[in-house]
């Protein structure tokens, strides 16, 4: 599985379509971090944000249409110079309408050079007190209760809980689910059933593993939208008729239901091709620091030069 992640609203309101198609991806989480700061024009226009409130409005609003179920992450900033009791309201409005189920909140601080290092700044107090009403929003939702009961497809990663009892998961709305450890399921997806809900996850316990659980080796669809990841007869590219697969060196043409025909390297040849360019890239890295060293130290050598004739003169 693969998880898109954090863009900037001006960047988004001419492909969202594409996104929202990327996002019903089987193999892509329904996942997406968009930050939008405040909920207000004012301190958005304040910051030099290229958006607007209603812009981000319109964003969320056509992707929660066309992806059900999605998680949205966002950041907001509070006590952003300038920043009134009615602009934080507006933030607040924003915050209550959407629930959002990830959300970084954190107060202003000014980094040095900045042109709002020289605005005059919220009281610190206020701004303490901004951030302290939105965690008390944050933690009375209950994203998740409605999952309960529930028998779920969740992708397993090699993580283990702090507890050291249970892995963790994610469902294709990219919620996390703690399943009771099971070394065997890593790198793979599993049915499971929902037995509770906390704020920030849920827990459950495998009911089966799924059918082919085990991701086939992923390969690079190119098309006129542009490169989109295909990785077996069950993912978004065999919807139609016949699909061209391109792997490392490697095309395959794959009809639904039946094998794909494959012409060029082997996938045994595609491991050393990967292991070759790995090699390379490993090479190239121990070069380029060898180079930065030498240039270092022959600037080091010339300005020492340098300061010697200086002095003597």
């Amino acid at each position: 599985m693969l998880r898109v992640g954090m863009t900037n609203p001006p960047y988004m309101l001419e492909h969202l379509e594409e996104i929202a198609q990327v996002l019903l991806h089987p193999r892509v989480y329904s996942f997406l971090h968009i930050p939008v700061q405040s909920g207000s024009n004012w301190v958005l226009d304040a910051m030099k944000r290229e958006y607007t409130v209603e812009q981000f409005d319109h964003i969320v609003e056509y992707l929660y249409a066309r992806v059900p179920g999605m998680t949205l992450a966002t950041d907001i900033i509070c006590g952003f110079p300038g920043e009134t009791e009615a602009h934080f309201e507006e933030t607040m409005a924003l915050i209550n309408k959407y629930e959002f189920g990830i959300m970084n909140y954190t107060q202003f601080y000014a980094r040095p050079g900045t042109p709002a290092a020289k605005m005059k700044k919220v009281d610190t107090r206020v701004a303490r007190a901004r951030t302290k009403a939105i965690t008390q929003v944050f933690d009375k939702w209950e994203p998740y209760t409605g999952l309960v009961g529930q028998t779920v497809r969740v992708w397993i990663t090699e993580e283990i809980a702090r507890d050291k009892k249970h892995m963790i998961g994610h469902t294709k709305c990219y919620v996390q689910v703690l399943l009771p450890l099971d070394t065997s399921l890593f790198g793979s997806s599993c049915n499971a059933e929902i037995t509770a809900a906390g704020r920030f996850h849920v827990m459950g316990h495998v009911v089966s593993q799924s059918e082919h659980s085990r991701a086939p080796e992923l390969r690079t669809k190119s098309t006129d939208a542009g490169s989109f990841v295909s990785g077996g007869e069950d993912d978004y590219a065999s919807a139609a008729p016949a699909e061209e697969l391109w792997g490392l060196g490697q095309v395959c043409q794959c009809v639904p239901g039946s094998s794909c025909e494959c012409q060029g390297t082997t996938a045994g040849e595609n491991q050393l091709e990967l292991e070759q360019v790995s090699r390379h890239r490993r090479e190239w890295s121990l070069w380029s620091v060898s180079l930065l060293v030498m240039c270092v130290a022959l600037w080091a050598a010339f300005s020492a030069r340098v300061y010697a004739i200086v002095s003597n003169s």
